[in-house]
């Protein structure tokens, strides 16, 4: 089959046509496969930080740590929490406007900004979990091998966050060379 049949072909193809409850329906959060990603792992981050926290005064000896520790490890953890919750209504509140391209460069520059601080609300998480474990504690030979092995970990952990918001940015900015390409 030759270039011009197909695209013959291709021509005499209709699209469905959908009505705007079919439209509406697909664009609604549930439908929608990166929300409910998102949706589901701060959903599972939360509860397991939620567990942490019921069980972190009494498991881990907070009633014998400084309060300001206590409250540092809170902190750490509210704002982790927070900053997800950032991240899904950053993701839900895009609507594209007559403007495409515009809303994408908006879109990839507040992305952009919310990449940044989720590699300091992680940052800013593991200091708080690392002055907390460390608090109190007589820092050995082993401990300090143990938190050798641990800090990689943690900074492996943050290169990969900062990669994963780098191909999103990326894909966003490669569609909106798509449109001035057009």
């Amino acid at each position: 089959m030759e270039n011009d049949d197909l695209k013959s072909l291709w021509k005499k193809v209709k699209t469905p046509e959908k009505d705007v409850n079919q439209i509406s329906n697909m664009l609604k959060a549930k439908n929608h496969p990166v929300l409910r990603s998102i949706k589901r792992q701060a959903i599972f981050e939360f509860l397991a930080f939620v567990v942490f926290l019921f069980c972190y005064y009494t498991l881990f000896d907070g009633n014998k740590k400084p309060l300001t520790i206590n409250l540092i490890l809170i902190f750490a953890v509210a704002l982790n929490m927070l900053n997800h919750l950032k991240g899904y209504r950053l993701q839900q509140g895009f609507r594209a406007s007559e403007n495409i391209k515009d809303d994408l460069k908006s879109f990839a520059a507040k992305l952009k900004s919310y990449q940044i601080q989720v590699i300091i609300s992680k940052i800013i998480l593991v200091i708080g979990i690392m002055l907390f474990f460390t608090n109190g504690i007589e820092l050995n030979e082993k401990k300090w091998f143990a938190m050798a092995f641990i800090a990689p970990v943690f900074i492996l952990q943050l290169l990969i966050i900062y990669n994963i918001w780098q191909k999103r940015i990326a894909r966003i900015k490669l569609n909106i060379q798509d449109f001035e390409n057009r």
